[in-house]
């Protein structure tokens, strides 16, 4: 994920939110929280800002965009 992060690498990943309810969405990430285990993602479609937890996370991947 470190990796990702210095490089701007565009993710997909799958969010489940309490309740059950769960979110898929192509971001950046902007900023991870060792420390609170916290992702800030930047939401590339909505352009919002997101937080997500670690436990919140069901799947996480890299979106190779063809050259």
């Amino acid at each position: 994920m470190d990796q990702w992060k210095t490089e701007g690498v565009l993710i997909r990943i799958k969010i489940i939110r309490p309740r059950g309810v769960s979110i898929s969405i192509a971001a950046r990430i902007l900023a991870i929280d060792y420390a609170s285990s916290t992702l800030t993602l930047y939401d590339v479609d909505r352009k919002v800002v997101e937080l997500a937890a670690f436990n919140e996370i069901d799947d996480i991947t890299a979106i190779r965009l063809p050259s």
